[in-house]
Order: C-alpha cells, then structure tokens, then sequence
C-alpha cells in the first residue's frame, strides 16, 4: 500500500504539473484541490473505487426534472418524494395490483386511468417510455418478408404466368425474407479457416492495430463497407495496409493496471521546487497571454539580480 499510495502521488504531482502548465485557470477547479487529498483520502477509507459516481451521472436528467418545482430548502427531501411520485405513478397507469391489508383484498386501477397512459403517447415519451420497442414484432408463421429498400439495380420484373393466370391480385417483389424467429450466424460461413485451441493454453487477449505511419500505408479513394465482418454495396475511403505482420499493442484495451504501466514505460520525472515555479509562470503567461518575450526578459532580469547580489 505503501509504494501504491507513493507512485500515486507522483502521478498526481506530474498531472497538476502538466494541467497547470498549460494554464493556471485550471486551479479554480474544486476537483484539482481534492486531487490532491486523494492518497490521503485513500489511506484513511479504503480504494477509490469504492466513492466512484460516474455511473450515476445517466440519472442527471431525471434529477435536474424533478429539481425543477423545488424550493431549494430541502432539495434531498423533494427529489425522494419526486421519485416515490413517479414509482407510484407508473405503478397505476401501468395496472399494478393493490393489497388492502384492512379488507384483505386487492384492487387496481380502472381502465379509464390505465387508457390515459396507454393512448396518450405524449405522456409516454415524457415517462420514458416507448411502445415500439418494448412490443416486439409478433409473427407465428414463417418466412417472414422483411421491411427494406429494394435497389434499382436488384428490381426484377413479374413472371409472365402470374400476369396472364387470370387471378385478380397484385404482384410485388421480396427484398429479404426472415426464415426462422431466430438467425443464428456460424463462424465457418465468416472465416475461411478454424483454429481449435485449448483453454489452458490461452495466456489472454490483446487487441493490435496495425503500424500503418511506419509502413506508410495509402488511403484509398473507396473500399467496400463491411458490416458484421461482411461486405455491402457502399463504398467509403479506405486503409490499404502494405503489409500484414507489424502491429501494435493497444495498450488502452488492458484491463489490467500494472500491465499498462509496463507496456506504456512512461517517463517518471521528479518535480521539484523550481519546477512548480516555472509551470506557474508559464501557465500564468498562457492565461493572461503575455507574449513569450517578456517572459524571457522576466528570467534575464532574475538571472542579471543573482549575478548582482553574488557579486
């Protein structure tokens, strides 16, 4: 834990060093101070990923709509009961079963109060909710014609038998049919090859690209699209890779942490005093865009002021 909280430090140190360098409005941020207190923080109430909210921030809209008709004086207390609201009131329109512990029996809505919901899409949409997928398309007989732009080129024309058989009915070409409820795609019909390995000898995955900026790869004026590893008919600029065996490790797909730092070998350079100095001057120059020559003319008067007190 030790060695963990002291490399953290020193990461932190080249962060705020480097974000400050680059402008010194960046210390009005809250965040940038309580980076600071993070191996401390750590120390006294466990890993960080413990507090983590990122995860709660899909819930921003929804706070930010029932924050609006709040006071302010408790606004912890007007978001519970916003959302014990909205819990209660889709149970209702949604025809949730009610017990009554004093009589024993149940009740639920009418459908007078159920239809509101169910034939008012507006209050749907603003609910959340949306009926086109969470109905799925039911359909017991197969195949099944399936909706689709049918192409200029790929438009045929009626057999003559079904024009002159006499049948009074119209005609009309399938683009794709769904044969069964289920398509289940095969690996054999994507990859012309099969490897079979065993799981014990699997060490792990990593992901690679290509080293297209050494081997100087050429961007084509259009390729065909793939989707899900197929070809399509339209085309788009594409890569044309040289050769096929330099890659490079995408070092950002590992999971793991330690593996990262030692692939990546990022420089760990101490930042001392003079430093801090600098960095502030320099991103106090970008901030208050100080031309670069007074800046250097700041350090000559600095250096000429040590010459004359030495001397």
């Amino acid at each position: 834990m030790s060695a963990y909280i002291a490399d953290l430090r020193r990461h932190i140190n080249i962060f705020v060093y480097l974000l400050i360098k680059s402008n010194t409005q960046w210390i009005n941020k809250p965040k940038i101070h309580m980076l600071l207190h993070l191996p401390d923080l750590i120390e006294h109430f466990g890993p960080a990923a413990l507090f983590l909210t990122k995860t709660f921030e899909s819930y921003n809209g929804v706070l930010q709509q029932a924050s609006v008709h709040s006071n302010r004086q408790s606004p912890g207390r007007d978001l519970a009961v916003t959302f014990d609201n909205y819990a209660a009131l889709k149970f209702l329109v949604s025809g949730g079963v009610i017990h009554n512990e004093a009589t024993g029996g149940a009740a639920t809505a009418s459908d007078k109060v159920q239809n509101v919901f169910s034939s008012n899409p507006q209050l749907q949409q603003a609910m959340g909710y949306n009926h086109l997928t969470a109905q799925p398309v039911l359909c017991k007989k197969y195949p099944l014609p399936l909706t689709r732009t049918q192409r200029e080129a790929d438009k045929q024309a009626p057999p003559p038998d079904l024009l002159t058989n006499g049948l009074n009915c119209s005609t009309y070409q399938v683009a794709r049919l769904m044969l069964r409820k289920n398509v289940v795609g095969k690996v054999q019909s994507l990859n012309s090859s099969v490897a079979i390995v065993h799981t014990l000898k699997v060490l792990g995955t990593i992901n690679v690209q290509h080293n297209c900026h050494q081997h100087q790869c050429p961007v084509v004026a259009s390729g065909p699209t793939q989707v899900e590893r197929q070809d399509t008919g339209p085309t788009i600029p594409t890569v044309r890779h040289s050769e096929g065996d330099h890659m490079i490790i995408n070092s950002a797909s590992l999971s793991n942490a330690e593996l990262h730092w030692v692939i990546s070998d990022l420089p760990m350079h101490t930042i001392g005093p003079h430093n801090w100095i600098r960095c502030v001057k320099e991103g106090y120059n970008i901030w208050a865009k100080i031309p670069d020559d007074v800046f250097d003319t700041e350090e000559e008067d600095e250096e000429n002021l040590k010459e004359k007190v030495l001397s």
